[in-house]
């Protein structure tokens, strides 16, 4: 019998230049939907700016641009060039990440790496 693996990975920048920033986790932009069930993910914060990471799904919580609703836990705050810790026996179909409100980014790239794979 062959095991199947699955792997997903996305790098974009959370503050383009069409849109505006993105500062809330119900903003669509912030959903990171995997496909599949990942049982390891990894998150880098590539940009300039801090990032918060939630694995809750709150997508249709409230109105985008809005603070984060109650019940939005948020799993890690990411600085810099600081990656997530690759989180391992955590199965997820998804993630979302999104530029910390009280920092927003001006006109630097707020850019992030997510990474999931079984």
């Amino acid at each position: 019998m062959q095991t199947q693996t699955t792997d997903y990975l996305k790098h974009l920048d959370l503050n383009p230049a069409a849109g505006g920033p993105v500062l809330s986790p119900l903003d669509p932009r912030a959903l990171f939907m995997f496909g599949f069930l990942s049982t390891s993910q990894e998150i880098v914060n590539t940009g300039t700016t801090p990032l918060h990471v939630s694995f809750d799904f709150a997508y249709d919580q409230g109105i985008p641009g809005a603070p984060a609703a109650p019940g939005v836990t948020v799993h890690a705050v990411l600085q810099p060039g600081q990656p997530l810790p690759r989180l391992q026996s955590h199965t997820r179909g998804h993630v979302l990440v999104w530029c910390d409100p009280s920092a927003p980014p001006q006109a630097m790239p707020a850019s992030v790496r997510v990474h999931a794979w079984t």
